[in-house]
Formats: C-alpha cells, sequence, structure tokens
C-alpha cells in the first residue's frame, strides 16, 4: 500500500490484493486520500478541557448522548464559556420535559433564549447556532435566565466548531 502526490498536488492512495508471484493476479485500486474539508466542523465533547465551567455541573452517563455523556445543571449560577477560533459554532444538547432555559450570547452581545423543554426527550439536538460569523476569536456565554421564573435544568453534550477551540481566560 502506498500514497503518491502528483504535480497538481492530488493524492491518491493504490491498494494491492495478491501478486503476481503468490496468485498469477494483481488488483490495484487508486481512489483519492481522505482530506478533512474546510466546511466541515470539529467535534468537541461536553468534557473537553477548553470548555470552561463555573456553578454546579453533573454528569449524566448514557450511550445516547455523543461521547456516551453530557454536563447538566440546575444551578441558577451555573455557566459555560467557550472561546473559539472561526467562523460558526453548533451547541448540540439533549432536549426534554425536565429541561429548562438558557441564555446564550456571542462576543458580549445581547443575550437570545433557547428553550431545552421538548414533550419527548431528543438526544444529540442542534439547539443553538452563531449562524456565519466572520473569521476571528469569537466568545460564547451560557447562562440561566435571572427572571426569577422555575429553575430547570439546562445541559451540555457537545459542540460543532468551525475553527477549534481555545483556552478562555477567566474573569
Amino acid at each position: 500500500m502506498g500514497e503518491d502526490a502528483d504535480p497538481e498536488g492530488q493524492h491518491s492512495r493504490s491498494y494491492r490484493r495478491g501478486s503476481w508471484l503468490e496468485t498469477g493476479w494483481r488488483t490495484t485500486v487508486t481512489a483519492p486520500s481522505p482530506k478533512p474539508a474546510a466546511g466541515y466542523p470539529n467535534r468537541y465533547e461536553q468534557d473537553h478541557e477548553l470548555i470552561l465551567y463555573s456553578g454546579n455541573w453533573e454528569m449524566d452517563e448514557n450511550k445516547a448522548h455523543s461521547g456516551g455523556s453530557n454536563s447538566f445543571s440546575n444551578d441558577p449560577n451555573a455557566t459555560i464559556t467557550i472561546t473559539f477560533k472561526g467562523t460558526r459554532l453548533d451547541w448540540i444538547a439533549a432536549l426534554g420535559p425536565l429541561m429548562g432555559k438558557a441564555l446564550i450570547s456571542i462576543d458580549g452581545g445581547e443575550p437570545v433564549l433557547v428553550d431545552l423543554f421538548s414533550d419527548i426527550e431528543l438526544f444529540q439536538q442542534l439547539v443553538w447556532s452563531t449562524g456565519d460569523l466572520e473569521y476571528g476569536v469569537h466568545v460564547i456565554t451560557i447562562t440561566f435566565p435571572t427572571d426569577g421564573g422555575e429553575v430547570k435544568p439546562i445541559n451540555m453534550d457537545a459542540l460543532d466548531v468551525w475553527g477549534v477551540l481555545l483556552e478562555t481566560s477567566e474573569s
């Protein structure tokens, strides 16, 4: 098995089955080498070291979650802060009858309310997205609403990032 590059930078990989000496036949298949496309996100699980949690958070292990677990909290002072360099971030979470609402903001902007309630449990759901942003460093903050309403849990299952996570400085 070998990999070669042609003058235009195209890669190919050859796969051989058998040989002339052993069997009298040879099969060679050439296919493009897999390359990560710029249009695909990096998946970061909720327990990644660059996701900054404050307050009380617990872990729920369940094979239905991305990576087999998620983090959840019903601490009204709990927050999640994520710093990334790139063009987009998607928040992946579970929805369900016991889930509450969260506020999420981009770069300190006006927060948006995200409702994680659903009549039935749904796992690995895209619950919010930055949409397409200008390439650069962005900070996402997830908090609980402060409207005095009933506090129900929020959760983090994973992040899909068109870019990379960066270390968040604690403020």
